[in-house]
């Protein structure tokens, strides 16, 4: 039995966030990442091995302590841009295609909206990020063995 064709690409969660700035996008992103790296430890390593290190020491830290400003303050615009999407339409879809052309088959898109109108943002997030139809030929049945 051989690989399934969707099941054996490599798959990538990326954090996303589009906004008319990319100033704006990046900043609507602090809390996400600061959550991920301040709760989950293994998101924490992985920013630390990403070059992260003192970065995700100090969001760990403030998060345990429960200072959530202080963690978010301690995300980097360049933690940022070298684990996320986040920018303009026009520069998320050049992220998404940078990502593509490094190996990632298929990138996944996680919009990051805690908001009234976080709906809409997701559903443009996702919008703007699309580099055409999508090609599902090769999907088959992802229940096949």
């Amino acid at each position: 039995m051989g690989k399934h064709p969707v099941l054996s690409k490599n798959h990538w969660l990326l954090p996303t966030s589009i906004g008319d700035t990319h100033e704006a996008a990046l900043a609507a992103l602090w809390p996400g990442i600061a959550f991920y790296a301040g709760f989950f430890p293994r998101y924490n390593r992985m920013m630390a091995e990403y070059g992260f290190a003192s970065d995700a020491a100090v969001i760990g830290e403030a998060w345990a302590r429960g200072d959530r400003d202080a963690a978010w303050r301690a995300v980097s615009d360049a933690m940022i841009d070298a684990t996320s999407i986040s920018g303009t339409p026009e520069q998320c879809r050049a992220r998404v295609e940078a990502y593509r052309r490094s190996g990632i088959d298929v990138p996944i898109l996680s919009p990051f909206a805690r908001c009234p109108d976080a709906k809409s943002r997701f559903e443009a997030a996702i919008c703007a990020c699309a580099s055409g139809k999508p090609d599902y030929s090769s999907a088959g049945n992802l229940t096949d063995g």
